[in-house]
């Protein structure tokens, strides 16, 4: 019987996991705080946590919390993955969890505290680095903030490339174009070097987005039409590539409908004026 009740906890999770997931752009490359591989090779025990506690209580309040959320009961869950977090300070997990609810209130200030709150006891953990850049660039849209924090983390950790390309893309939203331009080549080479096969179309859309930002919507154009099969899914391209679709100075505006629509689809907030005009 426990056993059936940890795979049944697993698959909230594994539910949880997705919900959040969902929330956040394709090109977004963060894990998921639990990971298995598939659905088939969870394990049945709680060890499938990433840093399980040895405090029953603290354990007795993250079990509580995932209920609450399960039954849409936020501020309820909040209590207890915080009662879990002070029970076991090290329980990364608790703070996960807890990050997730105060991101699902809209309360993204407080996502941010609790992922200080964990690093602080746990510097090098990964999940938590790569969840506080998450919440600064899109949650927050501090892009200042992000900027700093990127490039710091790029600088701990100059072989991982994810760190990079968000300095880059937050130079973008901060209008430093010439920047911008010069870390997506970067960008671009540091993932070739990890051996990463998209690393040509990842630079390409890096330049697609900097040509949108600049104006120059033909160079946008050529960029990002290479690289559709790829990108198909991803919202922001979708958007960005339909609209550049529409400024060409022979507007191609059916091709440019199929794109916004898609990126309406996938949840992107696209203008209502520019709704209403294609008639999306």
């Amino acid at each position: 019987m426990l056993q059936l009740y940890f795979m049944k906890i697993n698959r909230i999770i594994l539910f949880l996991c997705i919900l959040i997931s969902a929330d956040i752009s394709a090109q977004y490359l963060y894990t998921p705080f639990v990971s298995p591989d598939t659905y088939e090779n969870f394990s049945d025990s709680y060890d499938t946590f990433s840093c399980p506690t040895k405090n029953e209580k603290a354990y007795e309040c993250f079990i509580t919390g995932i209920n609450n959320i399960v039954g849409k009961k936020m501020d309820i869950a909040i209590v207890y993955f915080s009662g879990a977090a002070k029970k076991d300070s090290l329980f990364c997990d608790a703070y996960d969890y807890l990050a997730y609810c105060y991101r699902k209130k809209n309360e993204p200030e407080n996502a941010l505290k609790t992922m200080n709150a964990l690093l602080k006891v746990d510097p090098s953990n990964y999940s938590a680095q790569k969840l506080k850049g998450d919440i600064l660039f899109f949650d927050m849209k501090d892009y200042n903030l992000s900027a700093q924090y990127f490039r710091k983390q790029s600088n701990d950790q100059p072989n991982n490339p994810e760190w990079m390309f968000y300095l880059t893309k937050s130079m973008i939203e901060l209008n430093e174009l010439d920047t911008a331009a010069i870390l997506a080549t970067e960008t671009e080479w540091l993932y070739k070097q990890k051996g990463n096969l998209t690393a040509p179309e990842i630079g390409l859309y890096l330049q697609g987005i900097i040509n949108y930002k600049a104006g120059n919507f033909e160079e946008a154009v050529k960029a990002l039409g290479k690289i559709a099969t790829v990108y198909q899914e991803d919202a922001e391209y979708n958007y960005i590539y339909g609209v550049c679709l529409l400024k060409l100075e022979d507007p191609k505006v059916k091709k440019a409908k199929e794109h916004i629509e898609k990126a309406y689809k996938y949840g992107y907030d696209v203008e209502k004026e520019l709704v209403y005009q294609l008639g999306i």
